[in-house]
């Protein structure tokens, strides 16, 4: 092995520790609640049957292929009509879900974090629901069901004219108010959203864990700068974000995340974002953020420093013991958080 390869990998595995820290082998009581459902899915087949989103049909029946889907992840609702389908942003085709109870009050729009997709966000999709609000999500570009290439992105901005494209799809057919929920970097989203808004569209705004830093930012940004010159990618390992093991292991298996790196043009996309909001000036419409004070994904402390300076009306509540993953959680620290939300909402 050459004297570059040995740099190479020790500045990989560097990278990896730092970014994406190893799962724990720590013991948890099990109080995730398991799904029914076939325990398999022909994801090409869904690929192949999804059609364009289309709010005004009253007689869309998803396929066999599209149920098993929907099993897997836990995301059929009883009593909720469910529209899946496709809409277009530039040259992705995008993903997308809403969920309508009967005499919806509201609709509240999603979105999930880095890896993730919509079948992550099933807790929070019922609570929603509960709630008597319709909900939609979309999986990100390069995520779940979406187009793009895996888990990457240009800029941050490109979320946000997506998810512009998609409130365009959806503000008519939907009821008002909106309210919009984002989780890790779906948080970095809404913020971007709510710094270029020139027609704001949500009632009220709800951070989760929001990033803003990952954590060792410093040192792992200086690791990326180091490792870009050799490789396109760096390897994911999967890493404790939550007190649910079950939740840990399903992860882990899913196949909607199976693809196991970060591209650097990701980290390129972030840390450019970064330089940049903090010429931001303070927003001035209303958020709530939820943060637990054990989470390992994101410098939280930073974040919620950084985000107190740059919004004006700005609630914070804290959940004890809670890791990052908070609306995939024990189900004490689950019911602490959409208790946090409903009050927020309804207040």
């Amino acid at each position: 092995m050459t004297k570059q390869s040995v740099i190479h990998c020790i500045l990989i595995l560097t990278a990896v520790s730092l970014f994406f820290p190893l799962t724990s082998c720590m013991k948890t009581k099990h109080l995730h609640v398991k799904e029914k459902g076939s325990g398999k899915f022909n994801l090409e087949k869904i690929k192949e049957e999804m059609i364009p989103l289309d709010l005004s049909r009253d007689d869309y029946s998803p396929t066999p292929s599209i149920t098993e889907y929907f099993d897997y992840y836990g995301i059929h609702f009883e009593d909720t009509r469910h529209l899946f389908g496709t809409f277009k942003s530039d040259d992705n085709v995008l993903a997308a879900h809403v969920f309508l109870p009967d005499a919806p009050k509201g609709t509240i729009f999603l979105l999930h974090g880095y890896y993730d997709h919509t079948g992550i966000l099933k807790n929070l999709i019922r609570s929603c629901l509960s709630q008597g609000y319709a909900t939609t999500v979309f999986d990100l570009p390069g995520h779940g069901l979406s187009t793009g290439e895996r888990f990457s992105i240009n800029d941050f901005s490109e979320y946000v004219a997506v998810l512009n494209d998609f409130i365009k799809l959806c503000q008519h057919q939907l009821p008002a108010p909106f309210h919009l929920i984002g989780h890790s970097t779906g948080s970095a989203i809404a913020y971007e959203y709510l710094n270029a808004a020139q027609d704001m569209k949500f009632d009220k705004v709800i951070f989760l864990a929001p990033l803003v830093h990952n954590a060792h930012w410093y040192i792992a940004k200086t690791v990326y700068f180091i490792a870009k010159v050799f490789s396109r990618n760096l390897p994911r390992l999967h890493k404790r974000n939550s007190s649910d093991p079950h939740f840990i292991e399903f992860v882990k298996k899913d196949p909607l995340q199976r693809r196991m790196i970060v591209p650097i043009q990701f980290l390129k996309a972030l840390y450019g974002w970064d330089k940049r909001i903090r010429g931001y000036e303070s927003v001035p419409y209303p958020v709530l953020i939820i943060q637990g004070t054990h989470d390992v994904i994101v410098d939280w402390k930073y974040n919620i420093n950084f985000l107190e300076r740059k919004i004006k009306r700005l609630t914070l509540k804290f959940i004890q013991n809670a890791n990052h993953q908070l609306v995939n959680e024990n189900l004490f620290i689950q019911s602490e958080v959409f208790n946090c939300i409903k009050y927020y909402l309804e207040k």
